[in-house]
């Protein structure tokens, strides 16, 4: 588990919402987030959400949480 867990600390990796991050210090993925606004629910064409605005991974990150003693939140 130990090797798992060091292999995947501070990986970057592409998918479908594009960069994703695994945070060293507790795990946590982080990503790009969006906010939408339902606009209808029978467009043929599935056209049923409009775009309001796009969060980047350090705007939607939240605070690291693991406890104090362990020393691992670096900001």
């Amino acid at each position: 588990a130990d090797g798992v867990i060091k292999a995947l600390e501070g990986l970057t990796f592409d998918g479908p919402k594009g960069s994703y991050t695994v945070r060293a210090e507790d795990h946590v993925l982080l990503q790009a987030m969006t906010l939408v606004k339902l606009k209808n629910t029978d467009d043929a064409d599935f056209n049923f959400f409009e775009l309001v605005t796009k969060f980047t991974p350090e705007e939607t990150a939240p605070p690291c949480a693991v406890p104090a003693e362990l020393n691992r939140c670096t900001k």
